[in-house]
């Protein structure tokens, strides 16, 4: 969390997924107060907790998110690992999920193979096996 004179202005969150059998975490959601976007405070909780996972020892962080803003990060495509967006495609309220939404960013080399799986909270993407498969 993100504290600023005793007050909660923003938070994130990280959950176990995997890529194959490998743990990773999932990172989201972050969120901060209105009246503190565009101040940084998102900025500093991705980097202390990427910065934390890594210190933990975690292989690689997922998530799904723009591929503009997140790249600043270190997250990739997860394509360029060949890896694919399990959530890719048109949600029923319209709502698109491109397949460069899906990003990583890796810690340890290792070899990330299979199904992307987030954890079972985050329900099922639109075709695949699923996050808690």
């Amino acid at each position: 969390m993100a504290e600023e004179e005793g007050r909660i202005v923003g938070h994130i969150q990280f959950s176990r997924g995997r890529i194959g059998e490998t743990p990773v975490l999932g990172l989201g959601p972050v969120g901060v107060l209105p009246g503190r976007q565009g101040h940084g405070v998102g900025s500093a909780l991705i980097r202390t907790g990427l910065e934390e996972a890594k210190t933990r020892g975690e292989v690689a962080v997922i998530l799904l998110g723009s591929p503009i803003f997140y790249r600043r990060f270190g997250f990739a495509p997860g394509s360029v690992l060949g890896l694919q967006n399990p959530y890719a495609g048109v949600l029923p309220n319209g709502f698109e999920i491109g397949e460069e939404d899906f990003m990583l960013v890796v810690f340890e080399d290792v070899p990330l193979v299979g199904d992307v799986r987030w954890h079972p909270a985050f329900g099922e993407p639109l075709e695949g096996p699923g996050p808690g498969a």
